[in-house]
């Protein structure tokens, strides 16, 4: 956001008036944005709300181009909506990242959290650790959504000579805002997204978000 307010300031098209509000700086001016709106830092929704009350400002002299990263959100709505709804074990990931590693389908990304969140619970360095098998594929299912459904996840991980060095269990829930993390992270090239999005509301509400 820093480098848009800094953009701002130095346009000769752009001015922000005393409510706050970004308009045109002259009648005969227009403003073209080239893409790629989202994430590229920690304030989006701020960005977004500059560029979509400017537009409402002057329909004719704000033009819009939808980037790749713009585009792709559009996928958002649809891959979460309740009549889509594919359980982590029947999803098989997308086509563009078969073969792509553990986390490269929803159950793997599963998996992947809960051993993740076992470690952070036994305070287990896991950097130099590796699975002493591939991590489970959660079977989760429910109904709408995953339904809040959680499957155990046992992280079993192995150091040095096959040693175990962490046994411990936790449960990963195959839910939209698991979905979103993993589509945001693993499909859209955005890992930050989602904690970024997350700490802005809660800079807007004033309060913390689970």
């Amino acid at each position: 956001l820093g480098f848009w307010q800094r953009y701002c300031e130095r346009s000769s098209v752009l001015v922000r008036g005393a409510d706050g509000h970004l308009d045109l700086a002259h009648d005969s001016c227009h403003f073209v944005f080239g893409g790629d709106s989202v994430d590229k830092g920690g304030r989006d929704l701020a960005f977004l709300r500059d560029l979509l009350s400017l537009k409402e400002r002057h329909p004719r002299r704000v033009h819009l181009v939808l980037g790749n990263r713009d585009i792709n959100k559009m996928r958002l709505a649809a891959e979460l909506a309740p009549d889509n709804w594919l359980p982590a074990a029947q999803h098989p990931g997308v086509y563009w990242r078969r073969d792509g590693g553990a986390t490269s389908t929803p159950a793997g990304f599963l998996a992947a959290e809960g051993f993740a969140a076992a470690a952070a619970a036994t305070g287990t360095d896991l950097s130099a650790a590796a699975p002493a098998a591939a991590p489970p594929s959660p079977a989760v299912g429910g109904t709408c959504c995953g339904g809040g459904a959680s499957t155990a996840v046992t992280a079993e991980m192995s150091g040095e000579g096959g040693k175990s060095i962490l046994g411990a269990s936790t449960r990963v829930v195959d839910d939209r805002p698991s979905r979103l993390r993993f589509m945001l992270r693993e499909t859209m090239g955005a890992p930050l997204a989602f904690e970024g999005r997350r700490n802005e509301l809660e800079l807007e509400a004033g309060a913390q978000i689970p």
